[in-house]
């Protein structure tokens, strides 16, 4: 008798694909929900007047996801975005995430007005909303479509 040696995938390969689209999925998902609490977080803040803001304690809290409860979930942190090359144009040494993450760090950011940090910060809010704009569509279309 001859043994089976089909070329169709094994079912531990099938398993392993669903798995790992499955993953994929979950996180994006996770990283939607990131992106839509730094989105809440600047359009809740940035239309103060400058001089009403503190923008460390904003960029930390945009920085920060927490949940309905006020808590730092796992797997919710910030670099789960700063370090994803998705996000990374290709024109740019890092991300828009990580460019963000690392705002107070630059030295070129020290000793800015806060009317230019409001302008940076509105400027940051337009590009997170694009790009959770794109993120939902892939999800739309890579992750609920199947």
């Amino acid at each position: 008798m001859g043994s089976n040696t089909s070329n169709a995938p094994s079912r531990q390969q099938d398993d392993d694909s669903v798995e790992d689209f499955t993953n994929e999925c979950a996180l994006r998902l996770v990283q939607l929900k990131i992106i839509n609490h730094a989105v809440k977080t600047l359009a809740e803040n940035t239309w103060k007047n400058e001089n009403s803001i503190n923008f460390e304690n904003l960029h930390q809290s945009v920085l920060r996801y927490k949940d309905a409860d006020g808590k730092l979930p796992r797997n919710h942190d910030w670099s789960t975005l700063s370090n994803d090359d998705l996000f990374k144009p290709s024109d740019l040494p890092a991300n828009r995430f990580k460019e963000f993450e690392d705002y107070f760090l630059q030295a070129e950011n020290k000793g800015k007005s806060k009317l230019e940090m409001k302008n940076e910060f509105n400027h940051y809010l337009t590009i997170f909303v694009r790009i959770r704009n794109r993120l939902t569509r892939l999800l739309a279309s890579q992750c609920m479509s199947n």
